[in-house]
């Protein structure tokens, strides 16, 4: 034990801060590409194999799967929380009650939700802006692929479970099995079958299911108990608050974010499907560069919590400047693809020459602009890490809502552009007051590291 704990803080304090936050992030890029493949992979094989107006009709349930997403991120981070302090702490009996609460309550909250939504499929999807020549499809695939939400949520609350016992590379292999899983299904369900959308809807569905299988069959083995209450683990009203306080910030932020997508939607659907469809594809390409930005935030936070701990406020801003610079090198090449060849994106996704006519205006504002975000997102969960929690709550809920008062301003006058400009002004605007308050911390950490020194 004390060889492991030398090895850590060796490991912690190393002089090569790329190649440490680099590690540190690896797992989470891998698992964030992995959760973007399921939809991706949908979107290929429907844009293909189905219909244009299928593809139009996923748009419209991204809304209603970022609000599961919400419910569920609330609990994996409040769940995760919970368990790693527990271990840390080494009381074994409190990691094993918080993952039954966060387990049982993740999969109750989102199946009582999905009861209500499936009882009033047609106002649910109308309200999220599902147009009459696209409902159909809509109907297929959001009656479907809800029927497997609570698994899909509390396997995510599994995976995270995992991950919070310190196994990433075992969720790491979980989650990519349920990809693969998805891709073979897609192909059999869509091309070989030939069930359209419901295939790819359940196809979706059972990836999740196996990913719940075989992430409880892990558990079970790593936590050694048979997750569930009993007289040893009782409900425990104060651990639930304290699971939902946590991971209301999450949450809250990617609620609000699936608020976007319905509103995007509305305005859009008056532009018909070939519009709601570029839409999709747009969003979905756009969230590869959010996709390795989120890992770097997950490898960097750490580092900065434990620095900032410690006093070593010089080396803090060190990390939150190596941390973005190494994000640019990869969303700058992003973004000029995004802006030079997005034509060439879209037919991955889509033949429709009217699709990818309209995509590549959409991705030229929205996908460059979101390198601008990303400086935004490593910004707040450095604030996050650091502990200025409020003010991180802030720069993060800024941006939806900005996005959202654009498209109320925006596309009365500028048609569906204004939509697209809505997050390239909000991105972009949201970018500079970062990079000021980044300098205000980066002032502030430089005065104490010297107040540091003056003490030793």
């Amino acid at each position: 034990m004390p060889m492991l704990e030398e090895r850590r803080q060796s490991f912690l304090n190393s002089p090569d801060l790329p190649r440490l936050i680099l590690v540190s992030a690896i797992p989470a890029i891998t698992s964030g590409v992995v959760d973007m493949l399921y939809n991706t992979i949908d979107a290929m094989f429907i844009g293909h194999f189905v219909d244009n107006k299928a593809l139009a009709a996923i748009s419209v349930n991204i809304a209603i799967q970022a609000a599961f997403f919400a419910v569920g991120f609330l609990f994996i981070i409040g769940t995760n929380s919970n368990i790693s302090r527990a271990m840390g702490a080494n009381d074994l009996l409190r990691a094993r009650t918080a993952l039954v609460h966060g387990f049982y309550f993740c999969m109750l909250t989102t199946g009582l939700v999905t009861g209500a939504m499936l009882m009033n499929i047609d106002f649910v999807l109308i309200q999220v802006g599902a147009l009459p020549e696209i409902m159909q499809f809509s109907k297929e695939y959001a009656t479907t692929i809800l029927w497997f939400v609570p698994i899909n949520c509390g396997g995510l609350v599994l995976v995270g479970s995992i991950r919070a016992k310190g196994f990433t590379d075992l969720a790491m292999k979980v989650s990519l099995s349920g990809a693969i899983f998805n891709i073979i299904l897609d192909a059999l369900f869509i091309v070989g079958f030939g069930w359209g959308i419901r295939g790819a809807a359940l196809a979706t569905g059972i990836a999740q299911l196996l990913v719940f299988m075989f992430a409880l069959r892990s558990v079970l083995k790593l936590y050694n108990f048979p997750l569930r209450f009993s007289k040893e683990i009782a409900f425990q009203g104060g651990l639930l608050k304290d699971i939902i306080q946590l991971g209301l910030p999450t949450g809250f932020r990617i609620a609000i974010f699936s608020l976007t997508y319905i509103i995007g939607n509305r305005y859009l659907r008056e532009f018909g499907a070939e519009t709601l469809a570029a839409y999709s594809i747009t969003m979905r390409t756009a969230q590869l560069i959010m996709v390795f930005t989120v890992g770097m935030a997950a490898g960097m936070q750490p580092l900065i919590g434990y620095n900032y701990g410690a006093n070593k406020f010089g080396r803090v801003k060190k990390i939150i400047r190596t941390s973005i610079l190494l994000n640019l090198c990869f969303a700058i090449p992003l973004g000029i693809t995004f802006f030079w060849a997005p034509a060439q994106i879209f037919q991955l996704f889509t033949p429709s020459i009217e699709t990818i006519k309209i995509g590549q205006e959409a991705m030229r504002f929205i996908g460059t602009a979101t390198c601008a975000y990303s400086i935004v997102f490593l910004t707040v969960d450095s604030l996050q890490a650091m502990g200025f929690h409020r003010l991180s709550l802030v720069v993060s809920t800024a941006t939806p809502i900005l996005i959202c008062v654009g498209m109320i301003t925006f596309t009365p006058l500028f048609g569906r552009i204004g939509v697209w400009m809505s997050y390239s002004v909000a991105y972009t605007s949201l970018m500079l007051v970062a990079l000021i308050i980044l300098y205000r911390e980066s002032v502030k950490l430089d005065q104490k590291q010297l107040q540091t020194l003056s003490v030793e």
